[in-house]
């Protein structure tokens, strides 16, 4: 089975831009602070098309994960707990 290795070239998460192994960026992440109650993180293909977007809130609140032309879903309904562990 293939596989492509990704690489972020910021040590930065929600600031970077994600590159295939010849350097081809293929996506960007950034996050906007100007409402600092709501930041929003973007990721957008290499033709700048929003693809993700992921809205902090604060308190108890559950993050807003938005995929392509979704409706936005809880970030603790799409990631869910398992009683599993990580195994190697």
């Amino acid at each position: 089975m293939g596989y492509i290795i990704l690489t972020l070239l910021q040590d930065n998460p929600c600031n970077t831009t994600i590159v295939d192994e010849v350097d081809n960026i293929l996506y960007s992440v950034s996050t906007d602070f100007s409402d600092a109650n709501k930041p929003t993180t973007y990721v957008k293909r290499d033709d700048d098309e929003i693809i993700a977007k992921w809205v902090w809130r604060s308190g108890l609140r559950s993050d807003l994960l938005t995929f392509g032309n979704e409706p936005p879903v809880s970030a603790s309904s799409w990631l869910k707990k398992s009683i599993i562990p990580f195994v190697e």
